[in-house]
């Protein structure tokens, strides 16, 4: 769906810092290797997907983060769950959430005793690791042609710098709509978490990246 005329010998230049999430929706890109039925794990504080969450077994958890790395498996109380597990999980208040309408809809995020183990766990010992490794994202290379930096600052085009390094790690690579030698277009199917009062909705999106390689300068990206 690229519609953007770009050249190919526009400079690229390095964001002097990386942009907040100016829109209060979070995102998600669906890595292959996540499991079916993972959920997004939500970071409040800065409205970021930091990982994913599975309930493998009835008492087992598994967390992945955002390349879909297994990080931690962890084991649920016995006592009995504090939370309807069919609601949205908050954790921490206003710190992390858990999104039941993830990837597989249908699937609820957690049941029985696995409940207890979000409120108990999470924050106390994942959510920083979580917080670590999105940080750690190798996004420095990544370079902006002036038009795409402006679009960090458009509300309607902004995408966490994040979300595009692993379109471009994860997505599929084909050759430039416009030809241009060296420069290639990616696509991965994203997940824009919308907040509704409390929750957030479901919208599926399709991510579109077009970069030079020899310098990873983004020329373009939407989301439709």
């Amino acid at each position: 769906m690229n519609t953007t005329q770009y050249s190919g010998m526009e400079p690229g230049i390095f964001l002097p810092y990386l942009p907040s999430n100016i829109v209060g929706d979070a995102f998600a890109v669906e890595i292959p290797s996540l499991p079916y039925g993972a959920r997004p794990i939500i970071d409040e504080r800065n409205n970021d997907c930091v990982g994913f969450v599975e309930e493998s077994t009835s008492k087992v958890w598994r967390i992945f983060g955002l390349s879909g790395e297994l990080l931690r498996i962890e084991e649920a109380p016995l006592e009995p769950p504090t939370i309807d597990p069919y609601d949205l999980i908050l954790v921490a208040p206003a710190a992390l959430k858990f999104v039941r309408a993830g990837f597989a809809p249908m699937v609820r995020i957690a049941t029985g005793q696995a409940s207890d183990f979000a409120t108990a766990r999470i924050t106390s010992d994942i959510l920083s690791m979580l917080r670590s490794r999105v940080r750690g994202l190798s996004v420095q290379r990544l370079q902006f042609t002036d038009k795409t930096a402006n679009h960090m600052a458009n509300p309607g085009r902004f995408v966490p710098v994040h979300m595009l390094h692993l379109a471009i790690k994860y997505g599929r690579r084909v050759p430039d709509p416009q030809k241009i030698p060296g420069v290639f277009r990616y696509e991965i199917r994203m997940t824009r978490f919308v907040r509704r009062g409390d929750g957030y909705a479901r919208v599926p999106k399709t991510l579109e990246v077009v970069v030079r390689e020899a310098d990873w300068t983004i020329l373009h990206f939407m989301y439709y």
